[in-house]
């Protein structure tokens, strides 16, 4: 019977049969995560959502194929077998508070968004690319469209810098968009072009509000992606914004497991930063 260590334990012998099928679900479900972190990075979605997966899929993969060479090692170097050990207590702790990231933000989807009193809906801007939004910020659209002829007097802000070499506003982008295909007038719509984040955005589209008259402790609506609401809904209470209430548009499903995952990093880092 070949043996094995677990990582947990230096001492422990798995199964001849257990440890063929850990090999087979490491190897399966490393090529699966390889698989998916390429088909994302061939579309240029370069972040940590989609570089994070494809350096587990591939220690997985590795592991799964080296199984036996790899324990073989580790027997005759015990430094380096703790060192291992402490590697699989860290991701495992790391995996379970992604999960419990997940179970909160899922508790957080599906808002309804007081529209009846809103004075204004403000956009979160999520990119574009040959003056089209993303995919993602075109279902915020969306939303949008949809809320803002729920409240036909709302004001409309519309958020979104210049990005490296881009001569358009993400902002003007969105309005085109809105207008081109939703025939939402001009004068509804209010344009934020110089944020880069979600804290600018929100941040400078104050100034616009209070210059159309409304105020910080006017219902506002901030509609943005559903992964996005958590974080988003923290930020702009935290800048000031006493009654705003969240949308969320849907994710496209491809994208649902990598922006869950840059989310997370992005909320603990928002919480380190003081964002909210």
């Amino acid at each position: 019977m070949p043996r094995t260590f677990l990582p947990t334990s230096p001492h422990f012998v798995l199964p001849a049969r257990l440890i063929r099928y850990t090999r087979v679900g490491f190897i399966s479900v490393g090529t699966v995560m390889i698989a998916y972190s390429l088909v994302l990075l061939v579309q240029r979605k370069i972040h940590l959502g989609t570089l994070l997966p494809l350096a587990i899929g591939a220690a997985l993969t590795g592991h799964g194929i080296y199984w036996q060479r790899l324990q073989n090692w580790l027997r005759q170097h015990p430094t380096w077998r703790r060192l291992w050990q402490g590697v699989w207590l860290g991701f495992g702790v790391w995996l379970v508070s992604f999960i419990g990231f997940c179970v909160l933000l899922n508790q957080h989807l599906h808002h309804t968004p007081a529209t009846d009193t809103a004075r204004a809906i403000v956009v979160l801007g999520s990119g574009f690319k040959n003056g089209q939004p993303t995919p993602t910020l075109a279902l915020r659209l969306d939303r949008a469209a949809q809320l803002a002829n729920q409240a036909p007097n709302a004001l409309i802000v519309l958020t979104g810098g210049f990005g490296i070499g881009k001569t358009q506003s993400e902002a003007e982008v969105m309005a085109n968009y809105l207008h081109a295909r939703y025939g939402i007038a001009a004068r509804r719509m209010a344009l934020e072009t110089k944020s880069t984040s979600t804290a600018l955005n929100i941040a400078n589209s104050l100034p616009i509000l209070r210059a159309h008259g409304i105020a910080p402790t006017d219902p506002v609506v901030v509609v943005t992606s559903d992964f996005h609401t958590l974080r988003a809904q923290k930020i702009a209470r935290r800048q000031g914004l006493a009654h705003v209430t969240m949308a969320d548009a849907p994710t496209p499903p491809l994208m649902r497991p990598a922006v869950w995952l840059r989310e997370y990093f992005a909320f603990i880092s928002g919480w380190v930063l003081g964002e909210f």
